[in-house]
């Protein structure tokens, strides 16, 4: 009897190793949906192969992940965990997620875990921001009006408002003759600027760590080399 007992907890671990990570290679046509019976699939998004404007989101325990989309002109990158614009977005060779809708095998994991939401769906986001049930997720902000940031705090650059001729700095609205021009923006951060994803669709980008954004040489810049291009003091 201990040599059964011995033999399903073999095969017990075995399946959990099996299923908890996954990692298989995908043929070209399977979209990848996470079947939700592990914890591993729940607290992240998972990539779909077939249309990355799109990714899989588990909210239920064993059950198929429910699809989310991207913004317009962007699109899902796994590694980051978050859209990104087209231009950025990178392929990898598609992976087989911990489990799979189909599978029928027990993963020796307990079946009565909460769901991440007790309804369904979530109750609608209040305007502030912030949801009214503990057990769902952060309400997402708006892509169509990006928060307005914050003045700096890490001293890296200094500079005077121009004299004429000045710049906001706040978000642009990325209208058609924006996108035209192919411009990059100035932020109130001087470390950061703002590149027109799609009409309308502002993106926030770093630059790289101790350089800051040059509006009239469009690119960043070493700190002693930078000039404030924004119409007011932030600073």
């Amino acid at each position: 009897m201990a040599h059964l007992e011995l033999l399903f907890f073999a095969l017990c671990i075995s399946a959990v190793i099996c299923v908890d990570f996954g990692g298989r290679p995908l043929p070209l046509n399977d979209d990848g949906q996470p079947g939700c019976r592990t914890r591993r699939e729940f607290g992240r998004f998972w990539r779909n192969h077939q249309d990355p404007s799109r990714y899989w989101e588990c909210t239920a325990w064993a059950v198929g992940a429910e699809v989310r989309h991207c913004p317009q002109y962007t699109q899902f990158q796994e590694e980051w965990q978050t859209c990104v614009p087209e231009h950025m977005w990178q392929w990898s060779p598609p992976m087989s997620p911990p489990s799979r809708p189909t599978d029928t095998v027990n993963p020796c994991e307990p079946l009565d875990l909460p769901a991440p939401c007790p309804t369904t769906p979530c109750p609608p986001c209040p305007p502030d921001g912030t949801t009214t049930t503990t057990a769902c997720p952060p309400c997402p902000p708006d892509p169509e009006t990006p928060p307005e940031e914050p003045p700096p705090d890490n001293g890296l650059c200094f500079g005077p408002p121009p004299a004429n001729g000045g710049l906001s700095c706040l978000p642009p609205t990325c209208t058609a003759d924006e996108m035209a021009r192919n411009l990059l923006f100035p932020s109130r951060t001087p470390t950061r600027f703002y590149r027109c994803a799609g009409i309308g669709f502002p993106v926030t980008i770093e630059c790289a760590p101790g350089t800051c954004f040059h509006f009239a040489h469009q690119v960043c810049v070493n700190p002693q080399d930078w000039e404030n291009s924004c119409s007011a003091s932030f600073f």
